[in-house]
């Protein structure tokens, strides 16, 4: 990919199983910043991204964050932020709660500021969404959690039009860390619904750095996909 050095990609949740590939391909053609949460995740990085420490979970960590990244101009931001909720029905209210703020209400904060900051800026933004937003979910507050961050890319879309906004939906990913914390009988009940077949972390990764490409060339059209199926889909 030949791409100029002076592009600045802001990536979040840089230490997920998706980011690591991503970095991996693009660290020698973008700028690239990233968020992690726990400093002894970044051994197997390339030397050169720069890491941003975020943690949604804490007000002044995210406050932080903000005045941080207002002083770069970006190009691209990847938001690959996610996590299984582990909460089941009989749960706590201050449990869920305690779910939704960070995952709901703290991220969409984030976000939204993301925007107004580099509002007067065409930037590109990628959203990693979840097949949960369109099937659901056996985990249900993850599957709100992920309709919410998704709902709000297609609002900021229509808010700011100078900016490119796609929501990339795949079905779950062989590899990634949330296939490794499912139970085998999980597992295999995906792979039975997608045909037999799931898509793994390595080609997704891969087509988002496909989909930067044709992003930074003009060539995807933002009227009609700012939602983008990627792989199986199956209930």
């Amino acid at each position: 990919m030949a791409l100029s050095q002076e592009l600045n990609l802001l990536m979040l949740g840089g230490t997920s199983s998706i980011g690591k590939i991503i970095i991996s391909n693009l660290s020698t053609s973008y700028n690239i910043r990233a968020t992690h949460r726990y400093q002894n995740a970044l051994k197997e990085f390339p030397e050169r991204t720069e890491w941003i420490s975020l943690d949604l979970e804490n007000e002044e960590s995210i406050m932080t964050f903000l005045e941080r990244t207002s002083l770069i101009p970006y190009d691209i931001i990847i938001n690959l932020i996610g996590e299984l909720s582990g909460l089941s029905h009989d749960s706590s209210l201050r449990s869920i709660s305690s779910y939704f703020q960070t995952h709901i209400s703290n991220h969409s904060f984030l976000i939204e500021k993301l925007f107004a900051i580099h509002s007067k800026r065409n930037f590109s933004f990628i959203n990693v969404s979840s097949r949960a937003v369109i099937y659901g979910s056996n985990d249900l507050y993850y599957s709100e959690a992920k309709s919410a961050i998704h709902g709000l890319t297609k609002s900021l879309a229509k808010r700011y039009e100078n900016s490119r906004c796609v929501n990339l939906i795949p079905g779950l990913l062989k590899d990634s860390n949330m296939y490794s914390s499912m139970s085998r009988d999980v597992r295999e009940d995906h792979v039975r619904r997608a045909g037999g077949v799931l898509m793994d972390v390595n080609q997704f990764a891969l087509i988002i750095v496909e989909l930067l490409d044709k992003l930074m060339s003009g060539n995807v059209d933002f009227d009609s996909k700012v939602d983008i199926l990627i792989g199986p889909q199956y209930k």
